[in-house]
């Protein structure tokens, strides 16, 4: 549901071989080589950038800080004249699905000078099915091209430079842990926000969700397990695809370990990396012992949809769910926590017509957004707040939302995706009942106090020179 990993990889991906920089007109005035810099292509340039190709683009423009924002009338407007080749483009329609994101913030950092972005897909409510009084949204930060973020220094710079960008934001988007982020790494944005979640639990923060999250997953396979009447774990076979990153967080131990306890007749996990495979061995096999099997495996491989199992539980990368893997398939269910499984709803289709279970993963994924919400709240043991999403009694719980699910799209004959789209719409649309329009009116006013000229109304001190911003 959230599309802003989406377009920054539409905006950012790899372009075919371009030309010397000295020929694409990046730059008004010379060349490295001291030629004078020829005309800006346009659209052909802007839309191909490279992320560091991007940062050179502002930078050459002395653009420090720029949007693209889409008004009451739902057009996209640009904060500079330079991007205007952007808001064209979203306006076009041929992208309806980034239409509605409400706003795109980005700001070059003061210590790193890497590219901080912030994807507003709707402020109001987007994350409808769990009840959350939260906006959708995500924050990308593109890795350097030279790896410098692997340097601890230099590291911590990045997420220092990460928080003041979300300080400057003035509370319209908060930001928690994600893809190749940990504690620490929030901890740094935290030096330099209020506005960070997930931050070390020694900090007061709910860390690392790893642990509901797993228990998440295991929810929802019962559930899908009791409508197709295949009983429960016991006696199954499951393929798990990631020993490491499942998109969101370090969450597949926890979950392997819960598996373990169903007693499990075979468990087959594959990763790229062989140091994860090795733990994963490490802490399995004592429990399984012969009934696991864990493979290395190159970048890309998808053969492990195509073998004999009755789970596959995607934990490494989106858009494994395609017309070319789904005819393979010998799972019966697919139940995992990465986000973006599919390539297009028609997937979905695509997959009931070969007896493949599958509901969205954002039903049931949820905790990582759950314990960040909850967060400001006050935390306890065994929290009842948490415990209820995965009981059987509460509605909304993640049971009880992926059996009601699975029912309506049997009694009406569509697919999972649509009755659940159909949901989640209905009930983002009702406002919040205390703060209606908040986070909109933030940003409404970020953006008329000029922003992205470098002002910030809370830096204008008079005991200390210069500090209303930089120019941008």
């Amino acid at each position: 549901m959230l599309r802003g990993p989406q377009l920054l990889r539409r905006l950012l991906r790899p372009p075919p071989p371009l030309p010397p920089r000295h020929q694409r007109g990046w730059c008004s005035g010379s060349t490295p080589t001291g030629n004078p810099a020829p005309a800006s292509k346009g659209r052909g340039d802007l839309l191909s950038l490279r992320p560091s190709e991007l940062v050179d683009y502002l930078r050459c423009r002395g653009i420090q800080r720029c949007y693209a924002v889409c008004d009451d009338g739902g057009t996209v407007r640009v904060s500079h004249p330079e991007l205007q080749d952007l808001a064209d483009w979203l306006n076009s329609g041929s992208e309806q699905q980034f239409r509605s994101h409400e706003a795109i913030l980005m700001q070059l950092g003061l210590r790193t000078g890497c590219l901080m972005t912030a994807f507003l897909w709707r402020t109001d409510r987007g994350q409808a099915c769990i009840l959350c009084r939260l906006g959708g949204g995500k924050g990308i930060i593109p890795q350097p091209e030279n790896r410098q973020h692997v340097q601890p220094e230099f590291r911590q710079a990045l997420f220092f430079d990460y928080g003041d960008f979300l300080s400057s934001l003035n509370g319209c988007y908060v930001a928690g842990l994600d893809v190749g982020v940990n504690s620490q790494d929030m901890a740094n944005v935290h030096v330099r926000t209020h506005w960070a979640v997930n931050v070390p639990g020694d900090m007061g923060g709910s860390a690392n969700a790893a642990p509901l999250l797993a228990r998440g997953v295991v929810c929802a396979l019962e559930a899908m397990l009791e409508h197709s009447q295949m009983d429960s774990l016991r006696g199954k076979r499951i393929c798990v695809q990631g020993a490491g990153s499942i998109g969101k967080f370090l969450a597949l131990d926890s979950m392997q370990l819960l598996l373990a306890d169903h007693g499990l007749a075979q468990l087959h996990v594959t990763d790229v990396h062989q140091k994860r495979c090795d733990d994963i061995a490490d802490l399995l096999s004592p429990r399984l012992g012969s009934r696991l099997r864990v493979s290395r495996v190159p970048h890309g491989d998808l053969s492990l949809l195509a073998e004999p199992c009755d789970i596959f539980v995607p934990c490494a990368m989106s858009h494994v769910l395609t017309p070319d893997t789904i005819p393979s398939m010998e799972a019966k269910i697919v139940c995992g926590p990465v986000n973006e499984q599919r390539l297009s709803d028609s997937d979905c289709d695509l997959l009931n017509e070969h007896g493949v279970l599958y509901v969205p993963e954002y039903i049931f994924n949820r905790m990582v957004l759950v314990s960040s919400a909850y967060e400001m709240y006050g935390r306890m043991q065994n929290d009842p707040e948490m415990e209820k999403h995965f009981g059987r009694d509460w509605e909304h719980s993640i049971g009880s939302l992926v059996r009601y699910v699975l029912s309506e799209s049997s009694e009406r004959g569509c697919s999972t995706v649509a009755v659940t789209d159909e949901l989640a719409e209905r009930w983002s649309r009702k406002p919040h009942p205390l703060w209606p329009g908040r986070a909109r009116a933030l940003l409404g006013a970020l953006l008329e106090n000029g922003w992205h000229r470098g002002r910030d109304f809370w830096r204008q001190r008079h005991n200390f020179p210069n500090t209303h911003g930089y120019a941008g």
